[in-house]
């Protein structure tokens, strides 16, 4: 079986006498020697050695990946040959992998750029396994275009115009065999020959080998004997052709000077009466020894000006020295290096290696960006009245894309002054409370900076140098005359995670209806809150947590309804609102469901009502901002219609209330 030459071979000794696997996946890539790019649709050819006797032709997927899997059948595989052409100049680049494993990878490099009408005839042969002298003859060949035609030479007078024929030869001896190829359209013709020996009838031995050519070792060849049958061959005899040889069974030559050499073996087996010869032309190439310099980095997490770099040159154990240029006026010249930038950029850091036996250097570059974090201090004061807090809790909101990214934490100073440190450039709100331990817990609101109880009316932050004055006025808590009022009710979780959970800890703040803030309290583990002892009057009701919207409620309180102590509210990941239907309402007040939802001019309700009442109807958008509102006169059983013809497309919010104390809430779709 023809080995085809091996140039620009990289040698992968292992070693390793890994334990054999019952196939042996193959894979890589092929990609443009140039710029990177894969190379799609592009020969790859793998053989073992000839105990398995594997060969397989597979092709580059459009990523310039290949994949292939040799059957082991149990046997071991000594090695894994894996080569490609190379397109401009019809090289053939080859990795040959000794002791294989249940895995080897290879990846090429080839010119692609290749000039209009060129073309390289090759091929490869097999003897028939039942006639010594019939061979199988492989074309492989290839063009930069279509092959238009092959013309085979046996040298025995006989031709053949197929790609792939059969020939027998009539009797033994040694025949120059010669492809001659024609392709891109009569443009390229290429002439391939190799010398196939035919043993006298009956002669049971041939003698078969392959070889490589490293370039990184002065010309020097490795030869393998394949001859068959194995474990019958008694003697080997090399013919280098440049007035050397050899007797070992698997010699390594080193040729003196460039030139092309008809290297032949001949091999005698005394057991069978056996002697038989092949040649092949093996062509040595000068060439420059090949290193390549690699190296990858690692950016350290937590000091992001500090980076590592790794080295991946090859060949590995043959490099003198490493000299590393980061970009920014430093070098070193260890093999893995750790360096710390001083100013955030883009730096271009290069590495060169020195193999000195190889006479060989090479130079790889890559480009890193330094973006180094810069801490900043958040600080103010804050005070209660003209005091300042003696003992609270500060929190800052770090805020990406309308979302809480991070939460921090921060306690006070004796003096009322609160500290974030450190704190990277986003954009922040800071809310500051009393905690229980201070003189003015229970009389002063949670307030953001801004001072405002609520996040979304609150100041952004936008850090991006050291603030030292963000100082919060806490709201204080007006005491309420008192009375037989209460306004009570439940919240609930529904989300991916949760559905009918009780949401513990939400902060609910009452005011009056002069605005003032009259009741804070948090809602249990069972998600209850409760406002009690209060005085008839118009009340607002929220729901704080920071990052999610809320419209408040607004609930009346009288002699005729001074109980309000079923609000159903739903809390989201985005938002907190009250539930489908409310407020319970009175025996008097009935309202019916909203249709249609979504909507796109009208949308309509039914309402039922005992006694005529005065009933408020508010559209709202998802801010809390009120876009229509009317109050009428509802007599007994009514549809309610209203125009949404100019809402524009979204989600909004209906509030339905009335002076006796009942609410309902909806939400509708506008289309």
């Amino acid at each position: 079986m023809k080995r085809t030459i091996l140039l620009l071979i990289t040698l992968i000794f292992l070693g390793l006498n890994a334990a054999q696997a019952q196939f042996i996946l193959v894979s890589g890539y092929v990609t443009n020697e140039v710029n990177g790019d894969p190379v799609a649709n592009h020969d790859v050819f793998i053989m073992t050695d000839d105990t398995n006797a594997y060969f397989s032709t597979v092709q580059t997927f459009p990523n310039g990946y290949y994949v292939d899997t040799i059957p082991s059948g149990g046997s071991p595989i000594a090695y894994v040959t894996i080569s490609t052409n190379d397109i401009c100049y019809f090289l053939v680049h080859d990795t040959t992998i000794y002791n294989p494993g249940s895995q080897v990878s290879a990846d090429f490099e080839i010119c692609v750029d290749s000039l209009p009408g060129q073309c390289q005839a090759d091929f490869y042969y097999i003897p028939d396994s039942t006639d010594q002298n019939t061979i199988n003859f492989f074309d492989i060949s290839s063009s930069t275009g279509g092959i238009d035609s092959w013309f085979w030479d046996f040298a025995d007078g006989t031709s053949s115009t197929l790609q792939n024929p059969v020939h027998t030869f009539a009797s033994a001896g040694t025949y120059e065999v010669c492809l001659t190829i024609t392709a891109n359209a009569g443009a390229c013709t290429s002439t391939l020959c190799t010398f196939i020996t035919i043993n006298p009838s009956g002669n049971l031995c041939q003698a078969d080998f392959y070889y490589v050519i490293d370039t990184t070792a002065n010309n020097t060849g490795y030869f393998y004997d394949l001859s068959t049958p194995a474990g019958s061959v008694d003697s080997w005899f090399w013919d280098f052709a440049d007035g050397t040889t050899s007797t070992l069974q698997n010699p390594v030559h080193t040729f003196a000077a460039a030139g092309t050499y008809d290297v032949c073996l001949t091999i005698t087996a005394d057991s069978l009466s056996c002697t038989s010869t092949l040649c092949y032309s093996v062509t040595i190439t000068p060439g420059v020894p090949v290193c390549q310099a690699a190296f990858y980095y690692v950016i350290d997490s937590s000091a992001t000006d500090m980076v590592y770099f790794y080295d991946q040159s090859t060949p590995v154990g043959m490099i003198d020295t490493w000299t590393w240029d980061f970009g920014d006026g430093n070098t070193s010249s260890l093999q893995n290096p750790v360096h710390t930038y001083d100013n955030p950029g883009t730096y271009q850091v290069c590495l060169t290696i020195l193999a000195d036996s190889m006479t060989c250097t090479s130079t790889a570059c890559q480009s890193v960006e330094i973006i180094i974090q810069v801490n900043y201090q958040l600080g103010g004061n804050v005070f209660a009245g003209i005091y300042q807090l003696d003992a609270g809790l500060a929190t800052a909101y770090k805020m990406i894309s309308g979302a809480i990214a991070e939460t921090f934490t921060a306690t006070f100073d004796t003096l009322g002054y609160y500290m974030f440190y450190p704190m990277v450039s986003a954009d922040y709100y800071v809310k500051a409370e009393p905690t229980q331990n201070s003189s003015f817990f229970g009389y002063y609101m949670p307030t953001y900076f801004g001072n405002t109880a609520t996040w979304d009316e609150a100041v952004m932050i936008s850090l991006n140098q050291n603030v030292y004055t963000a100082d919060i006025n806490l709201i204080p808590i007006s005491q309420n005359p008192g009375g037989d009022g209460q306004i009570a009710g439940t919240i609930m979780q529904e989300n991916q995670d949760f559905s009918g959970v009780p949401a513990e800890g939400v902060q609910f703040m009452l005011s009056d209806d002069a605005g003032e803030f009259v009741g804070l309290t948090y809602s249990n583990e069972y998600g209850y809150f409760n406002f009690s002892n209060l005085a008839f009057g118009t009340y607002q009701l929220y729901a704080e947590v920071t990052g999610l919207q809320m419209v408040p409620g607004t609930f009346i309180l009288s002699e005729e309804n001074s109980m309000i102590s079923n609000i159903n509210m739903i809390m989201t990941e985005t938002e907190i609102y009250f539930g489908p239907t409310g407020i319970e309402a009175p025996d008097n007040v009935a309202v019916g469901r909203i249709y249609p939802n979504p909507v796109r001019d009208k949308l309509r309700f039914n309402i039922s009502l005992v006694d005529p009442t005065e009933i408020t109807i508010r559209i709202l958008g998802q801010l809390g901002q009120t876009l229509q509102q009317e109050t009428m006169l509802v007599r007994e059983n009514q549809t309610i219609e209203l125009n949404t013809g100019e809402l524009g497309q979204g989600l909004y919010i209906l509030e339905i209330f009335s002076s006796q104390g009942y609410r309902a809430t909806h939400r509708f779709v506008k289309l």
